[in-house]
């Protein structure tokens, strides 16, 4: 099946397998660089990509993003507690200690990287489960999700990595609004349903 639909990439099985690609791995990767690896790597991500196209509930490839984006923003706050040292954490008033400066920098934009994670959360969250609810466009709603996850992953990488710089900065602020206005498009895809 995987030699048919490279070899017939105008029928409707590779414009679904093409969604679907798109679906898992948002729109940082495109479908051009895909026939550039080799066949032992590019005939088992493109048998996986039919496999999930096969799932009855095509919203499962927007929902397993809900689970990756709740993980991800808690890797700011492990690392902060690695950084910190399990010794050194303050686990009577976690809080408290966010809030004094008793850290340093790199911990503080580990605690606000995690505290803007869960804030994004809940939305992203709420905006995937709609557009499953209401039975809007798999396809798009999967892009979405995905689109978010991987901004998510790039603004933490940015916060963390980037120091306070204001370049860092304005990085973040761009990535954020990107991540925003997805959420917002989510809704609005599962309204217009």
């Amino acid at each position: 099946p995987v030699a048919f639909l490279l070899a017939n990439r105008t029928s409707h099985s590779s414009l679904l397998l093409r969604s679907a690609w798109l679906g898992i791995t948002g729109y940082l990767c495109q479908m051009e660089w895909i026939d550039v690896l080799p066949e032992a790597i590019r005939d088992p991500l493109l048998q996986k990509a039919m496999s999930l196209m096969m799932i009855k509930d095509k919203h499962k490839l927007a929902v397993a993003a809900l689970p990756v984006a709740f993980l991800l923003a808690y890797i700011p706050h492990f690392i902060k507690i690695g950084v910190v040292g399990a010794v050194q954490y303050p686990i009577g008033e976690p809080r408290r200690s966010r809030s004094e400066a008793v850290f340093s920098p790199f911990a503080q934009r580990c605690a606000a990287c995690h505290m803007n994670g869960l804030e994004g959360f809940a939305p992203f969250a709420a905006a995937v489960l709609a557009a499953k609810v209401l039975k809007s466009n798999p396809i798009k709603s999967a892009q979405l999700a995905w689109r978010y996850v991987f901004l998510r992953i790039a603004y933490t990488i940015v916060y963390l990595g980037g120091g306070g710089t204001t370049a860092a900065g304005w990085t973040r602020a761009v990535l954020w609004s990107a991540g925003f206005s997805g959420t917002i498009s989510h809704f609005r895809l599962a309204l217009k349903a």
